[in-house]
């Protein structure tokens, strides 16, 4: 939002300096154009420049056409979803990043027990030699072990 003031030669550091009211700030932010720093973070139509938006209006309004010539057959299309704001991607990203390490933690916590390795450690036993089984059972035996071994 600095950046989008300093392209109005306003300088926010002086503009603190000198007293000028959040109000008057919050009003000049406001009254970007679209396609502003600003927009882009709060998303909605307004990110996009006016010139992106009237393309998408006017690809809409082609296929809406398209679909009244072709008989109407099946739902009218949808319009285009306003993109979404960059705030609103960053909440998305942590909720998700939040989401798996929660899973990752939950399982875990339900799988490193003593009884899960002793189950393990008795399905490997079961197995028997592997020196008798054929090259690739060796190999998945092998594989099979090590993946016992590292829950240790």
């Amino acid at each position: 939002m600095e950046a989008d003031l300093w392209d109005l030669g306003f300088d926010l550091d002086h503009a603190r300096a000198s007293g000028v009211s959040p109000r008057k700030l919050a009003r000049l932010l406001l009254a970007q154009p679209a396609g502003a720093r600003i927009w882009q973070e709060i998303g909605g139509w307004q990110a996009l420049p006016e010139a992106v938006v009237m393309q998408h209006q006017q690809m809409h309004l082609d296929v809406v056409i398209h679909h009244a010539q072709s008989g109407q057959k099946g739902s009218p299309p949808k319009p285009p979803a306003p993109p979404v704001g960059l705030i609103e991607k960053r909440r998305r990203e942590k909720t998700r990043a939040a989401t798996h390490e929660s899973k990752a933690r939950a399982f875990l916590e339900a799988t490193d027990t003593p009884d899960m390795r002793a189950e393990l450690e008795a399905r490997l036993a079961s197995w028997g030699d592997v020196s008798k089984l054929k090259a690739s059972s060796q190999m998945n035996a092998f594989a099979r072990e090590r993946m016992a071994d590292w829950g240790k």
